[in-house]
């Protein structure tokens, strides 16, 4: 009896139908489940496959009510191998004026399921939305409906809750560890800051799943961490069905994925007209490896100066001293000479980019803290502010040429629009001429004259700016970002917006930052949150090492480029894992480009204060220890209509 009852129980999981159509016959009286006992054991084994074997297999010579119920159920198996087309073969079979009403509802499901498998998503979830809601025994196979329509248009979240009331229907210990994969799956897909916006969750079998996640993601670059946070997770929650196996294998699995270099080579320009930016870096790696508390590989260093060639000789004499993986060069000429060669016997972690024109080699990864990356983050920051219409003032030159073009192409991308972009001099002091350009006051000065001349009188006109404009972005260095923001208050833009890159912020505090009160920014964590770290604390190593203050965006660089070589394969191969390194939420791209995301910050009071608002908004973490900015800091600063 106990075989007949749990056969019952998984003809409901394991299927789907369609409502009822107008016209037909009345329903058939309920047919009895045939025995199927073998059926069973084939399913609580696992073997699916088998289980639609033998139902097809007795179909055939079934009673044609009773041919139908186990067709359908084949399929509903067929389609949980992922075999669509057999699924679909097995469905054009079934008569469903010869379906009881509730495999009518199933079939509908299927059905359902099959359009998610076409691609179909609209369709599919309009139709599910059209279903009544199902009795309490067809809920099991609904709510399997429900979370593949979600996966399918990207709702994850929506996916897990869907999974996890699952979960507790189940009783069949095979379908259970197949349902708790797929929470995982599915928990995998949802983004890290709703993950983060949910912390600390409620203490309910969702929030347990959700804190696992969380927990995991955080910390699945660091094995030695990882271990011991989940192992206090299942403390908490003892009873919860992650723990029994699956805790064990993401523990073993993210160990298993950590690699470690044994041999590092460190291409660094140590001496020449850069040797400062090369002793930063240097400084920084080396802060990290001496706070390492785990395994460490052996670290040569290649001093490769100014000529670019003698970085592809000191890559050679790396590979032939035996080490494994290289760290540089710190140069785009010197990457480019690199590069051409054709192939790479070791990885290398180039700490510049290539030119667009150029193709990375088959084990090449690049990070560098480039002035385009600023640019498209500024413009997502905007975007994410609900601004989209921008005017966009950089300094003459190439520098300026990059930043403009990136902003741009970022924020189109994005749905917004560059209205207006102009050049000023950077070594100059007044760009009133740049400004009055760029909120058309010279077109306002022109209009005048010539209202002036055609009236011959003497008339006075008031020059008004455009009212287009949601923002101004500047590309600006300190110097000339605290000139330019006092001249664009005199022209009549106090209210609007200004987002600037994080070269207009020094990384210090400084009195004459009180000239960029107002001003938005984005920047790396280093400078905004000298308290976190990754074993490495900024705050104490000011104390100690000079270089920290002088070049600080430099040392962090060096950090981040150390956590890095343990972490390049994963974060490679699993292109929407991060690592909340110190230059930014750190993750890479399918051609092996290291991307950042940046912190968001303001001007208050002459210091740059890390926007509490703004950050939720753009997807960071470390909420709680930050300052919300109210109203009245807003008016202060002349940035209202943010």
């Amino acid at each position: 009896m106990r075989a007949i009852s749990l056969i019952a129980l998984l003809t409901l999981l394991l299927t789907a139908c369609a409502p009822p159509q107008p016209g037909v016959r009345p329903t058939p009286p309920e047919t009895p489940a045939v025995p199927a006992a073998p059926v069973a054991e084939r399913l609580a084994a696992g073997d699916l496959a088998g289980a639609a074997d033998l139902l097809e297999q007795r179909a055939r010579d079934a009673a044609a009510e009773e041919r139908q119920q186990l067709l359908l159920r084949a399929a509903e198996l067929r389609l949980d191998l992922g075999q669509a087309t057999q699924a679909r073969s097995l469905l054009r079979q079934i008569s469903e004026v010869l379906l009881p009403s509730q495999a009518r509802y199933r079939k509908a499901l299927l059905e359902i399921r099959l359009l998610l498998a076409d691609g179909h998503t609209g369709a599919a979830e309009n139709r599910l939305g059209l279903l009544p809601p199902p009795p309490q025994e067809l809920r099991p196979a609904w709510l399997k409906a429900r979370a593949e329509a979600a996966m399918a248009t990207g709702k994850p979240l929506d996916a897990v809750e869907a999974l996890v009331e699952l979960d507790g229907l189940l009783t069949e210990p095979a379908l259970q560890e197949q349902n708790r994969r797929a929470i995982w799956t599915a928990l995998s897909a949802v983004p890290m800051d709703q993950l983060r916006a949910l912390m600390p969750p409620p203490p309910s079998q969702l929030g347990a799943w959700l804190e696992l996640a969380f927990l995991a993601r955080s910390h699945r670059l660091e094995p030695t961490n990882l271990q011991s946070v989940l192992l206090q997770w299942r403390q908490r929650y003892p009873d919860h069905p992650a723990g029994a196996t699956l805790l064990d294998e993401l523990i073993a699995d993210y160990t298993a994925a950590a690699w470690q270099p044994e041999k590092v080579a460190l291409l660094l320009p140590l001496s020449g007209q850069i040797a400062a930016a090369g002793q930063a870096v240097l400084d920084g790696f080396m802060a990290a490896y001496y706070a390492d508390p785990d395994a460490k590989p052996q670290v040569r260093i290649y001093d490769v100066g100014d000529e670019p060639v003698r970085a592809l000789n000191a890559y050679k004499e790396a590979i032939d001293a035996g080490s494994d993986f290289v760290v540089g060069p710190l140069t785009k000429e010197a990457l480019i000479i690199l590069a051409s060669q054709g192939e790479l016997p070791a990885p290398l972690l180039a700490l510049n980019t290539l030119p667009g024109e150029e193709r990375p080699l088959p084990g090449m990864y690049q990070f560098a803290l480039a002035p385009e990356d600023e640019a498209i983050a500024a413009a997502d920051y905007a975007i994410a502010q609900g601004l989209s219409r921008a005017l966009v003032m950089v300094p003459d030159g190439d520098w300026g040429e990059r930043v403009a073009a990136a902003f741009g192409e970022a924020l189109t991308r994005r749905g917004g629009r560059v209205l207006e972009t102009v050049t000023y001099d950077p070594q100059g002091t007044d760009f009133s001429a740049a400004i009055s350009a760029l909120l058309n006051l010279d077109a306002s000065h022109r209009r005048g004259r010539q209202l002036r001349s055609t009236l011959r009188r003497a008339i006075q006109v008031e020059p008004r700016r455009r009212q287009d404009v949601d923002f101004i972005f500047v590309g600006a260095f300190p110097r000339e970002a605290r000139l330019i923001r006092p001249q664009l208050r005199f022209f009549d833009a106090i209210d609007v917006p200004v987002v600037m890159t994080s070269h207009a912020y020094g990384g210090v505090d400084d009195p004459a930052d009180d000239d960029l009160n107002g001003v938005r920014f984005v920047d790396m964590p280093w400078l905004l949150h000298p308290e976190r770290g990754q074993a490495v604390n900024r705050l104490e190593l000011q104390q100690l090492r000079e270089q920290a203050l002088q070049q600080p965006r430099l040392y962090a660089f060096g950090i981040d480029a150390y956590w890095l070589l343990r972490h390049l394969p994963q974060l490679a191969q699993e292109p929407g894992m991060t690592l909340e390194g110190h230059t930014g939420v750190i993750s890479v791209d399918a051609s092996g480009k290291v991307r950042r995301q940046l912190y968001a910050a303001r001007f208050r009071g002459g210091v740059a204060v890390p926007d509490k608002n703004d950050l939720r908004t753009y997807g960071f973490s470390t909420l709680d220890a930050l300052p919300a900015l109210d109203a009245a800091s807003e008016a202060e600063d002349n940035a209202a209509a943010w």
